[in-house]
């Protein structure tokens, strides 16, 4: 099996986009392709692989999302997988409205206009932080310098939504802009720094 990161439904992208990027390599009788619901991947099925296909079609585009392209083994259950969560994680869906959500994505594209000289470009993505800075040198947050720029007044709405989930008010937020296609490696974060809650929201 090959999974094609950066191609499934959340990204926007079909069945009929992939079978338009496989189309040089397989004849589609040959294959079949599996998008999981609301997930960054698809995962192509197939007896006899075209050699090297992988590398063909990895970096590749379609709509403007780089496909990354990686094999693995077809014994995987997406839906057992999916249940699997590290101790302590709990993940709850539809927790903002769409309202607030557009209402969010909109003040931090501007803030980040506004804060052009002060956001880090990094590789794969813009931060923008609040009440503390992340310093990707050190991997650490200086706790005696505190940012001039504190935690929107726009999030306490987010705030109030999740205070039932969590037992602490936070005030340090790191804000990530991806633009499509965009994405970075599997790694783990510095965590010593920080609490033993630590709160991810996505938007978009």
């Amino acid at each position: 099996c090959l999974l094609l990161g950066n191609a499934g439904h959340a990204n926007g992208i079909g069945r009929a986009d992939v079978m338009s990027l496989l189309q040089s390599y397989l004849p589609s009788q040959s294959y079949r392709l599996h998008f999981p619901p609301d997930k960054q991947f698809s995962v192509l099925f197939t007896q006899e692989l075209c050699p090297n296909i992988a590398d063909k079609i990895n970096m590749c585009k379609i709509k403007e999302n780089v496909v990354y392209c990686v094999y693995i083994s077809e014994q995987i259950s997406f839906e057992v997988a999916q249940e699997k969560k590290p101790p302590g994680l709990s993940v709850h869906s539809e927790v903002l409205s769409e309202e607030l959500e557009q209402g969010l994505i909109s003040y931090f594209l501007e803030d980040s206009k506004r804060r052009t000289l002060s956001q880090d470009q990094l590789k794969n993505r813009v931060t923008l932080h609040y009440g503390y800075k992340f310093d990707y040198k050190t991997n650490l947050v200086d706790l005696n310098a505190p940012l001039e720029d504190p935690i929107p007044d726009c999030v306490q709405e987010v705030m109030t939504l999740i205070s039932p989930h969590i037992s602490i008010t936070p005030n340090q937020l790191t804000v990530n802009i991806y633009q499509p296609g965009q994405g970075i490696p599997k790694h783990v974060d510095t965590h010593s720094i920080f609490t033993s809650e630590i709160l991810s929201v996505s938007l978009g």
